[in-house]
This record gives structure tokens, C-alpha cells and sequence, in this order.
């Protein structure tokens, strides 16, 4: 029997060399199949070996290969722990490679095994030597293999080694190289200057030269990034479509709030602010809606942009909202805001809604807000219930848009509604008019309750006939109020009959209840009325252990209300042709339109049906998404690739700089006095501790132990200490970082990120402890909780000795500077853009091949190509893109689905 033909999507288990235990070594890496192998799995270095350098020609501080043979073993006892070393010489000299706390490296090489040594060199008193190099045994036959050329460094796994990868990764070349189809159309590839897929594959695995090397991850690379940018472009017109039904609004009007407003502050803009402002103005202007995301770093002043840009949109007629994911910063803001439209007398009405209000409060600020009343209204997640109805909803910010998915994001852009009647309303309407006589039918049904709409269903057919329940009984049911009810049953009051503790008489009461649904609190009415009201107090145990509970359905007034605005009589809805107009008005407009025209007692009765059936315009507001965290330019154009970016990278003169240190934990008791010294002098300190345990009980017993070291501290005995953790509801650290932004405690040590965007304007003093654990945008976040004030503020970050040559470098940045974009171009340098961004967090999808930061040119061209093949064809249907159609589907959209920003 004939071999069946190679696929590349054949499972890669069934590969020569790979078999079962193989296989899911590769499936833990994300490899399943021989085109994910070929494609995916690509060398993380190459050792070129007709080049490489003999020891004795090593230089202090170069990056170098060698190739040597093993020649002995030491370990001695150093100030970082017990110091192992593998004597490595090649006849010209010798190299020491040191490993600290790793006694394991000893079964990895044998006396005379030759080996590829790779690290960075270090010179001593004429001795060579490197720090945990990277090592690989190669064997005899190995080396024959790969005499004189290239030899590819693949990522490995525990099980697999570089000399099995390499055999297998050869056989699937050799293979199945003839079966990969070009996903890319040739007039791409000759824009960009490509190979072809088959050679990409080729040459990315067995180069012949480093040239071809990087032409091959050029093209690969290439590859990853064009179909994200295509995805990010599709998704930018499929946006432009969902919105090209939408009224467009602009903004003509305007300016004179905002110029009193910044004519009265008390500082100037910045150049970077007065640039955004234009930017977002001139989107303002434009008969397209805004989607745009403004950058600005820890305290550079997004906020009053925000306000001046929102004024302008309350000057044309129009409500503006701001969306923040938590109470306390909503709280924030509204205080913020508030505090300058009444200094400065700019007649601006702005209204706050979060969970914690009353339910006066709460119905009085949904009432400002749907009449209009309102002009700025500040929320958490309370803006988008289905509940809550805007009177002109014109401009939207999201801050800290990261925190908000699309769906919520989109649900409070589409409150801003228009009404318009139309001849299909009036259609509508006498279509589904009830008559007279059917109301009155109906109206005798006004308190009683269904099991479910069939038990409906049934006594509308008697009470009106099959017709009337045929159109009727869904809609009607759906108004109804859901109610709980209590049954005794026949099997329940045989039980209680059995009960010796029960009178005859309360017996004889129960019998006729039966099958007698009713609300729990009328049963227990009719019981005290029968029984008396002690002896239904002492049987009720016994009883309600018998009941039965169910869900029921009431008529009541209010389904009755519902059908009455649905008998509209015939002259009503002839006289309403008079509001049929071509152009949406508001709704609150179209209300007053109807009391003008039937009355205020008519207009009352029949709105509601009338507005249900009015045709609804959709507006399409303005929205402006902000985030605290600089992102570089890379980044920012692959995860917000469709949306416009405004930089602030200007931070307000006269702001002092915060003051950055690292130290050691030798060094805590300085650190302990100065801490006490500002808390002597009236300001606040915050230590933030890394999450070390998955575990959230870990997690809190560390916080806990954290809190009653620092109390413990002679320092701070005379201080307040509060403790922030993970197993907090938002409720309970709400109301932790109020009491420490009304100064009730002195100290607040947490194991979460403080909140971002947070103000404590007496907070002078950031400790960050194990600061080699965390990133650099993150201690950089960190450090913008303090300097909110007019205090001289201080970030101290502690770090455990030793400290390792990356955490070293972070700290180093940290020290450095406060701009948090050269903060955030050196984290992703170091960090790459997996860890800088975290995919489950923002969107960025995993790249196999690409980085970010060393194929931004590849990045650029990508985007520019992706977004001109979908502005001439949108649909991807020229039989040249359907390769694009096909691959997209098939290897892509799903791998790219968390990309989507907004």
C-alpha cells in the first residue's frame, strides 16, 4: 500500500523522529502541526560555524561563540553562593564557564564532550570567562552534519535537545517544504521586496548565508505583522460601516467656555496639551465621528484636556460623559471637575453616577440626565445600564480604557438616540391598536396571576377568543410582574394531617387552601384572620415545611397602563401625520411635541407605545479613550492600529521631579528613619510589595505579615497602617483609600498595583520592595502615586542582594529619569513585547517570529501595504486577494481576535 501524500497540516506526532512523547513536548511550545513546525518554530540564533572565534582571540565585553571540548570541573564557595566551573579549552587558551547554585550542570557534561559555548566575555588578571554562557553538546556525527556552515539554536523545552530538533526539523524540510503554499499575492511581495514563502522557509532553517538569514525572517516576520495590520484595517472599516447609518455629529460651535476656563487657570498649558486639544478639535469639526486614544504619562494632564474638549461639546447643545472602571476615581474626577466649572462660573451642571448612591440620589440624577439638566456626567460601569437614558449624549471618554471591554465601550456610545415618526409609525400603530372593547375584556383581569404564558394563553381565549390570544398573549405576558407564590398540595396536606401537634381545626383550615396559589405573605394574612394570630405564629414551622414554592406572573396596573397606550383611537393616530419630519429630533422634543398636539392626558397615556414604534437614530458621539501608560510608537500602532493617537510627552513646568533611589536591604534602617522623618513632617508613604503566590490565601497571609512587620518597626509605632490586598472587594479597598486620602492613616501597604490615576497629594513617599521584580512601566506607574502635591516627593526602591545584571540596568533607568516614554521604550527593550503589554490585558497578539523593536521598519511597510490592499478592495474579492481571504480565515482571525481595541 502506497505512502499518503505529505500535508503540511499532518499532525506532527506522526513526523519521522517525533512520536508520541515528542509530540507533546511540541504541543506544550504551541506546536501541533508540520506547518505550525516550519512556520512557527523558528531558530532564536544561529551559530555560523566556519566563523567562529578561538579563545585566545576573545576580548573583555564582546559577545562571542567558541567551539571546545571540555577539560575539567571546579566548585568554590563566593559571597553569591557556590560557584561551579566547566573548564572549557580548544588547544589555543582557556575559558572558564561559571555557574552560580547550579550543582545540576555537572550531569550535563562529561569530560571530552565537545561543546558550543556562547555568552559574554569577561577578562581577569589575563584569566577568560563567562557568566552562565549557553552551552550545547555536540556530538561526532553532529559535527559532520554541520562541518562549515550555519547551524541553527532552536528554543528547547526539558526533553528536547538541539541535535533531535535538528534531524527533525531536516526531514520536514527535506519533505514537506515542496507542499507550503505562498500566502501572500505576488504583487505584495514585490511591493515589499519578499522571497517567496518556500524560500523563507528554507533559509529562516538552513541558511546559506546570515544574508539569506535575514531576508527569511524578513519575510516571515513580514507575514505576522501584514495579517494583524490587514485585521486592524478591516476592523477600521467595518467600524466606518456599523457607523454610516449613524447621524453624524459635529461640533461648529464653540470655544468660548473653554477659553474662559484656561484663561483662569492658574498655570499655562503645555505645548504637548495645546497640540492634543488641536488634534481632538479638528476630529471635533469633522463630519466623522472621533476614535481617538490619548497617551500621556503619569501627571502630564490628560484630565483638563478632557474637560476643555468636553465644554466645547456642552457649548453645541450636547451632554458629554466620562467612564472610569472604578468608584473612587469616578468620585475623582467629578470632584475635579466640578471644583473648576464653579470657580471659574462656567454655568456647567455636572452630576456623578456610581454604584454607592442612594435611591433618591440615583433617581434624581437619572431624571437631570434624561431631561437634559445634566452637562458632564461622570460614571463607572452605571452609565451603560439599559436603565439609564441620556437626553443628548455628544462626546465620550473612557479613562483608563484598558480596563473596559469593546461591548461596554460601544454600549455607552450607543446611548446617544434621536426619534423620528414616520408614515411606517403610523402604519404600526393602527396595525397593533387594541379596540375598545378588547381593553375593557382585559382590564377585568387586572390582579390575577399565570403559571406561564400558556395558562395566559388559555383565559385569554376565554375571556376574548382565539384571535385576540393568538396576537396578544406574548406581548402581554411580557409585561407581566414576575411574583413568588406558595401552594399547599395535596401530598403537603396529607403530611400535616398526619401531625399530631396540629388542632382538628387548623387541620380543616389548611383543607380548604388547597391547590390555592397565593403570595406567602397573604397566606400567612389569611391564617392569623382564621386561626388567630398566636396560633398561626406557633404552627407556621410545620406549615411552611409543607408549602410549595413557584414562580407566578401578575396582571397588574401597570400591564394594564401598557395596554391602554396601545388603544390609541383612529383620530390620534391620523392627527400624529402632522409630526411625521424628515429630520430626528430629541426625545424629550418629540415628548413635548406630543402634549402640544394631543394634550398632556393623551401624550401621557400613549408615549410610550408611540416612542416604541417611533424609528430610532442612532447617533454617533465623539469618543476619546485615555491611558496613563506611555506605550512606544510600535506598540501603539499594533494595538490601537485603528485609532488615531494624541501624545502628551510634555509634563507641567514647575512640577518637581520625584526624587529615585534603589538601596539594599542592608540599607533599610536609613530608609526606616527617612520614611519616619516625612510622616514626623505630615506626609504619607506607601510600601508596595511584588505578588510573589498565585494563591490569593498566600497572597493575603504575606500582605498580612508585611503590615505587622512594618507596625513592629520602632519607626512607626507611632503611626496608623493600613493594608490593601488582593482578596479585597472594590467596596473594602474603596474605603481604604479613602481613609488614607482623608489622612486617617499614615502608611498604606499593598500587594496590588495602587490604583492607577489615584490622587494623594500628601503621599511624598514611594517604597517599592523587591523592585527587581517588577517592570519598569510598572514601577514607573508606581512612582506616579506620590508627587501629586506641592511636596518634594521620593520613589526608594529596595532590592534583594544580589542583584542580577537585568534587574540592575531597570533599576539604573529608573534612577535615571521620570519620562516615562523612555522608560517605556527601554522596558520593552528589555522585557520584549509579550511581557511589556501582557496579551490578556491589552490585545497585543503573541508573535511568533516578529519583535516589535527590531522590526519596526517591517511593521511600517506592513501596516502601509495591509491598509492600501483593503481600501481597494474591502472585501478581499479580486482573485488576487483571495489567498488573503483563505489564510485570514484559516490561520489568522482567531489568532488575532484579542487584537481588537476598540
Amino acid at each position: 500500500m502506497s505512502r499518503p501524500e505529505p500535508k503540511i497540516t499532518d499532525n506532527i506526532m506522526y513526523l519521522k523522529g517525533v512520536g508520541p512523547r515528542r509530540a507533546e513536548l511540541f504541543n506544550g511550545m504551541g506546536i501541533f502541526t508540520v506547518e505550525d513546525l516550519l512556520l512557527s518554530y523558528v531558530p532564536r540564533r544561529y551559530v555560523d560555524r566556519s566563523t567562529l572565534q578561538r579563545i585566545i582571540d576573545l576580548e573583555d565585553g564582546e559577545e562571542a561563540t567558541i567551539c571546545g571540548a571540555v577539560h575539567s570541573f571546579a566548585k568554590k564557595q563566593t559571597s553569591r553562593g557556590e560557584m561551579f566551573t566547566v573548564m572549557i579549552t580548544d588547544e589555543s587558551a582557556f575559558l572558564a564557564c561559571n555557574f552560580f547554585n547550579a550543582k545540576y550542570i555537572y550531569n550535563q557534561f562529561e569530560i571530552g564532550d565537545e561543546v558550543l559555548v556562547s555568552g559574554k566575555v569577561n577578562e581577569f588578571r589575563g584569566a577568560l570567562s563567562m557568566i552562565h554562557p549557553e552551552c550545547e553538546v555536540i556530538s561526532g556525527k553532529e559535527e559532520a552534519l554541520h562541518a562549515g556552515r550555519i547551524v541553527p539554536i532552536y528554543p528547547l523545552v526539558a526533553g528536547l535537545y538541539q541535535k533531535h530538533v535538528r534531524k527533525i526539523m531536516k526531514y520536514a524540510v527535506d519533505h514537506y517544504l515542496a507542499h507550503v503554499e505562498e500566502s501572500i499575492p505576488t504583487y505584495v511581495l514585490k511591493a515589499a521586496n519578499l522571497m517567496s514563502l518556500k524560500a523563507a522557509v528554507k533559509h529562516i532553517h538552513y541558511p546559506d548565508s546570515m544574508a539569506l538569514q535575514e531576508q527569511a525572517h524578513d519575510r516571515l516576520a513580514f507575514e505576522e505583522l501584514f495579517y494583524l495590520e490587514l485585521m486592524l484595517a478591516l476592523q477600521k472599516r467595518e467600524f466606518s460601516l456599523s457607523t454610516k447609518d449613524c447621524r453624524a455629529i459635529q461640533f461648529p460651535e464653540g470655544g468660548t467656555l473653554s477659553r474662559k476656563l484656561v484663561d483662569s487657570l492658574p498655570f499655562e498649558l503645555t505645548r504637548a496639551q495645546k497640540r492634543a486639544i488641536r488634534e481632538i478639535v479638528a476630529d471635533m469639526r469633522s463630519e466623522n465621528a472621533m476614535n481617538r486614544l490619548l497617551q500621556g504619562d503619569v501627571g502630564a494632564g490628560k484630565t483638563i484636556v478632557a474637560v476643555l474638549v468636553m465644554l466645547i461639546a456642552v457649548e453645541n447643545g450636547y451632554q458629554a460623559a466620562i467612564m472610569a472602571p472604578t468608584e473612587i476615581l469616578a468620585e475623582q474626577h467629578f470632584r475635579k471637575i466640578s471644583a473648576m466649572v464653579a470657580s471659574y462660573d462656567l454655568g456647567v451642571k455636572v452630576v456623578r453616577l456610581i454604584g454607592g448612591l442612594t435611591k433618591t440620589e440615583r433617581d434624581l440624577t437619572y431624571s437631570e440626565i434624561a431631561t437634559g439638566a445634566a452637562d458632564i456626567v461622570v460614571g463607572t460601569h452605571a452609565l451603560i445600564q439599559e436603565s439609564l437614558e441620556f437626553h443628548n449624549l455628544g462626546f465620550v471618554v473612557i479613562d483608563e480604557q484598558h480596563r473596559f471591554g469593546v461591548i461596554q465601550r460601544a454600549a455607552l456610545r450607543e446611548k446617544s438616540v434621536l426619534y423620528r415618526i414616520t408614515p411606517e409609525t403610523l402604519q404600526q400603530l393602527a396595525r397593533l391598536r387594541i379596540e375598545p372593547a378588547v381593553l375593557d375584556q382585559l382590564s377585568t383581569l387586572k390582579g390575577q396571576t399565570f403559571t406561564d404564558e400558556a395558562d395566559l394563553t388559555q383565559t385569554l381565549i376565554a375571556l376574548a377568543g382565539k384571535p385576540v390570544a393568538a396576537e396578544l398573549s406574548s406581548w402581554i405576558f411580557a409585561r407581566l410582574k414576575k411574583v413568588k407564590q406558595v401552594i399547599l398540595t395535596e401530598s403537603g396536606l396529607a403530611v400535616l394531617q398526619q401531625e399530631d401537634a396540629l388542632p382538628e381545626d387548623v387541620k380543616l383550615t389548611l383543607a380548604a387552601l388547597i391547590n390555592k396559589p397565593m403570595s406567602k405573605r397573604n397566606f400567612t394574612d389569611y391564617l392569623k384572620i382564621v386561626i388567630g394570630a398566636k396560633e398561626a405564629k406557633t404552627y407556621k414551622p410545620l406549615i411552611d415545611n409543607q408549602l410549595e414554592r413557584r414562580d407566578a406572573y401578575q396582571f397588574t396596573v401597570d400591564t394594564l397602563s401598557d395596554l391602554e397606550a396601545r388603544s390609541i383611537p383612529p383620530e390620534v393616530i391620523h392627527s400624529l401625520k402632522t409630526l411625521c419630519q424628515t429630520e430626528p429630533i430629541l426625545k424629550s422634543e418629540l415628548i413635548q411635541r406630543l402634549k402640544t398636539l394631543l394634550g398632556e392626558e393623551a401624550a401621557y397615556r400613549y408615549r410610550s407605545f408611540i416612542l416604541a414604534h417611533a424609528e430610532r437614530v442612532r447617533q454617533n458621539p465623539d469618543m476619546l479613550v485615555m491611558t496613563a501608560t506611555p506605550i512606544p510608537r510600535t506598540l501603539a500602532m499594533t494595538v490601537y492600529g485603528n485609532l488615531d493617537v494624541s501624545i502628551i510627552d510634555e509634563v507641567p513646568p514647575g512640577r518637581q521631579a520625584i526624587q529615585t533611589s534603589w538601596v539594599t536591604n542592608q540599607q533599610r534602617e536609613k530608609l526606616y528613619d527617612f520614611v519616619r522623618q516625612q510622616l514626623q513632617e505630615g506626609r504619607q508613604a506607601y510600601f508596595v510589595y511584588p505578588l510573589v503566590e498565585e494563591s490569593e490565601k498566600m497572597d493575603l497571609k504575606a500582605a498580612t505579615e508585611m503590615a505587622d512587620a512594618i507596625r513592629k518597626q520602632p519607626q512607626f509605632k507611632p503611626f496608623r497602617v493600613a493594608l490593601l490586598h488582593g482578596r479585597m472587594i472594590a467596596e473594602e479597598k474603596d474605603e481604604i483609600m479613602e481613609l488614607f486620602l482623608a489622612k486617617h492613616y499614615h502608611i498604606l501597604v499593598s500587594t496590588t498595583v495602587i490604583e492607577v490615576g489615584v490622587d494623594v497629594p500628601n503621599a511624598s513617599v514611594m517604597v517599592i520592595e523587591n523592585a527587581e521584580r517588577f517592570g519598569l512601566t510598572q514601577m514607573h506607574q508606581l512612582r506616579g502615586r506620590v508627587g501629586r502635591g506641592n511636596y518634594q516627593s521620593y520613589c526608594i526602591l529596595v532590592a534583594s542582594h544580589p542583584v542580577s545584571e537585568t534587574a540592575r540596568q531597570r533599576l539604573e533607568i529608573m534612577t535615571s529619569t521620570t519620562d516615562g516614554f523612555k522608560i517605556a521604550e527601554a522596558d520593552l527593550k528589555i522585557r520584549g513585547p509579550g511581557e511589556f503589554f501582557g496579551t490578556r490585558q491589552s490585545g497585543l497578539p503573541e508573535m511568533n517570529v516578529a519583535d516589535l523593536v527590531e522590526d519596526a521598519g517591517v511593521l511600517f511597510l506592513a501596516r502601509e501595504l495591509a491598509f492600501k490592499v483593503v481600501a481597494t478592495d474591502p472585501e478581499l474579492a479580486h482573485p488576487a486577494n483571495h489567498v488573503l481571504r483563505h489564510t485570514l480565515e484559516r490561520k489568522y482571525r482567531k489568532r488575532f481576535e484579542l487584537a481588537r481595541a476598540v
